[in-house]
């Protein structure tokens, strides 16, 4: 947990945005179990994310990215900014969008359940949604901390 701690604070103060909310999003997932995680995400690769989905991160997925890169824990593999394929916040939403047209295009894959079909989505304003095939979406948080503390 030390070193963990230790990368973000180093991220954190190597970025020098002060944008890392330490007590919110971070924080909860480092206290999951089982949690593993990549190497933070740079501004410039979050925003090449951004403008290649064509919106805006939700401030908490931002702070987890900027943290993480991207993460896993109690059988739970979140999206983010980072070369796995599997895990590439981008290529993942620009999968899934296709074969869910009816996705509204402010949304990006939180996760992939790899459960019937379903998709845990962010809107840019922060709420969670899931998807299921040939069902209409369901908005099941408000936030991502909120996700992950389900």
């Amino acid at each position: 947990m030390e070193s963990a701690e230790k990368r973000i604070l180093e991220c954190h103060i190597k970025d020098g945005s002060g944008g890392i909310n330490m007590e919110g999003i971070v924080s909860i997932l480092m206290q999951k179990d089982a949690f593993v995680s990549m190497l933070g995400a740079s501004e410039k690769l979050i925003a090449e994310s951004e403008t290649a989905l064509g919106l805006r991160f939700a401030k908490d997925y931002t702070d987890y990215i900027k943290a993480f890169g991207t993460a896993s824990f109690c059988g739970h593999e979140l999206t983010g900014v980072c070369n796995a394929h599997q895990l590439n916040v981008v290529e993942v939403t620009l999968l899934e969008r296709q074969h869910n047209p009816n996705i509204a295009k402010d949304w990006y894959v939180v996760e992939q359940a790899h459960i019937d079909g379903i998709v845990i989505w962010q809107s840019t304003k922060g709420h969670i949604f899931k998807s299921i095939p040939n069902l209409k979406p369901v908005k099941v948080c408000n936030s991502l901390v909120e996700y992950v503390n389900m």
